[in-house]
This record gives C-alpha cells, structure tokens and sequence, in this order.
C-alpha cells in the first residue's frame, strides 16, 4: 500500500524544508572552514618572527589546522556532491589552504 500525502503542497513544503537543511549544511560547513583558513593566514603571518619552544608551537598548531580546513573542504565536497553539484574546481580557489610548514 503506498502511502499518498492528504495535500499534495505537504511534498513541496517537506522538499522546502530538506533544501533549507542542506543550504545550512553547506553554510556551516563553509563558515567553519573559513574561520580556520583565517587562523591559518594568521599563523602564517607570525611564524616568521617566532624562534625556539614559540615556533614548535605554531607549527604544531599550524599542522592541525590545516588537517582541520583539509578535512572541512572534503566535507563540503561530499556535501556539494550529494546535492548534484559535480564542478569543485572553485573550491580550490574560493578556499586554499596553505602547504604544509616545517
């Protein structure tokens, strides 16, 4: 037996509704990976001036990030990915995330 919504505008509005949540996953995921870029771009500008224990410790910090925004730029492929959305060649642009320091 299948099952027929009683108004045929409940299936546009649950379709709404799954729309709104992917948009905000994307928008999350995206803000997140935006604030780690920025801390990123900010470490990125001290290390030159850091020396000894301080250095070691922004290199550290500078390596986790990076594996954070990596790990945050593949979430927001899949998730481009499951909504159909098949070009991710702005992704490097829109979001790039700097080599890795020693």
């Amino acid at each position: 037996m299948a099952l027929r919504p009683r108004n045929p505008g409940s299936v546009l509005h649950v379709e709404l509704e799954l729309a709104k949540e992917k948009a905000g996953g994307l928008r999350r995921v995206g803000e997140k990976l935006e604030a780690l870029l920025s801390e990123l771009r900010r470490l990125e500008h001290e290390l030159p001036h850091l020396h000894g224990a301080a250095r070691t410790s922004a290199l550290e910090r500078h390596a986790t990030l990076r594996a954070d925004a990596l790990q945050q730029r593949y979430f927001l492929h899949v998730q481009r990915e499951a909504m159909g959305l098949r070009q991710h060649g702005d992704l490097d642009a829109l979001y790039p995330i700097p080599d890795a320091r020693h």
